[in-house]
Order: structure tokens, then sequence, then C-alpha cells
């Protein structure tokens, strides 16, 4: 199974169901999205880093992407 292309920028209930998912299951996984910024220099606040490509925006989420990776 092959899970593409999902993000969040909260430590919601839905971000612990579908991490504890993937955790149980073989899942392949792709996260939305790694980079900071959208086109035309606005805010991806689902993005791994923040706007300046350095700084992790979210270290509770890759915290949590690392475990299942």
């Amino acid at each position: 199974v092959w899970l593409g292309e999902f993000g969040t920028d909260t430590d919601s209930l839905w971000w612990q169901h579908t991490l504890r998912y993937l955790e149980e299951r073989e899942v392949d996984w792709a996260y939305w999205s790694f980079n900071g910024e959208r086109k035309g220099n606005m805010t991806e606040t689902f993005g791994i880093l923040a706007d300046d490509a350095k700084t992790v925006r979210h270290p509770w989420k890759l915290k949590a992407l690392q475990r299942v990776m």
C-alpha cells in the first residue's frame, strides 16, 4: 500500500491516528511537503523545513516521521 502526499501543521488526532496506522502496517508513504515555501514565496505550513530551508519548522513532526521510516 502507498500513502501519497499527506501532511499537517498540527499535532492533531488525525495525525496521531495516521502515524499509528503507518507503524502498525507495512505502508510506504510520501510526506507533503519537505520544503518550507510554496511558489511565490508563500509559506508552506505543512513543510518539514521553515522558509529558510534550514530550520525544522515542527520538531514534533520530524520526530514522528522518523519513527515510521
